[in-house]
């Protein structure tokens, strides 16, 4: 995401499409490159470095879009949108942790590869924005706005939370590990905290539309936080870690649905 200013001032000079279409090249590059690698280092470059560039150039130009069509129920659109993910998810952790079983760590990437780059593809095809009509600054980085309180805080419950949702989306499975359940229980516990995510976040949009967008994020920040401390924390069991990750999954990220309303 760090790349973020410089693909808002791509898409503002050149459209939606350009961007995702680097980010395709970069995703597809990282992906390849990634399935040749032999060292860590290498994976930083390729898995960290290169597909990190290709999310951050597809999701970025095309994540606003969605709100630019609905006046009413920002947050319910937003979340049954996010909550693809969720559905992606659930599909690649059985299917990556089957091709890595059945074939190859190789050819689990390249297999990855195509199938992502098919579907961004298609994504970028049909994807139409109303900046024509709309007109929106897509100011790279506006420093005007960080000499307000409101913002300064909002930034920082932004990072903040951001920081739990990697931290937890990408180590719940090296969790299970650690408690010593199996390869294949640990991509069901991901394939759960994805299922809950697919779940919970139109849920969410629809409670935020009906109750208050800083209300319901608010709430559910702090009990995603709690109960990390109350079942993650001293959980030692299969049930209980797949309970956790269903839970943790329908509240997780709760940013992603509420963001299009703070402006």
């Amino acid at each position: 995401m760090l790349v973020a200013p410089l693909v808002t001032i791509i898409a503002r000079e050149y459209g939606t499409k350009i961007p995702m279409v680097i980010g395709v090249l970069f995703l597809l590059t990282g992906y390849i490159t990634a399935s040749f690698s032999h060292r860590i280092w290498q994976l930083y470059l390729s898995q960290g470095v290169l597909i990190g560039f290709g999310v951050g150039f597809t999701y970025v130009p095309s994540t606003v879009v969605i709100s630019q069509w609905f006046n009413k129920k920002r947050s319910l659109v937003n979340g049954i949108s996010s909550g693809g993910s969720g559905i992606g998810g659930l599909i690649f952790s059985f299917a990556t942790q089957a091709m890595i079983s059945h074939i190859s760590l190789a050819w689990s990437y390249r297999i990855t590869a195509i199938v992502s780059g098919i579907m961004i593809v298609i994504a970028t095809l049909l994807i139409r924005n109303r900046n024509e009509t709309i007109k929106p600054p897509q100011r790279g980085f506006d420093t005007r706005l960080l000499c307000r309180y409101e913002v300064i805080l909002l930034l920082s419950w932004a990072f903040i939370s951001m920081l739990g949702y990697i931290t937890l989306l990408y180590s719940l499975p090296d969790f299970a590990l650690s408690i010593g359940l199996s390869s294949t229980q640990a991509a069901t516990v991901s394939a759960f905290l994805n299922l809950g995510t697919a779940i919970g976040r139109p849920l969410i949009g629809i409670s935020s539309d009906y109750f208050g967008r800083f209300e319901v994020a608010g709430i559910l920040t702090f009990v995603c936080g709690l109960s990390c401390f109350v079942i993650w924390l001293p959980a030692m069991s299969y049930g209980v870690t797949i309970l956790f990750a269903i839970i943790s999954g329908a509240i997780l990220g709760v940013f992603w649905m509420v963001r299009s309303q703070w402006k």
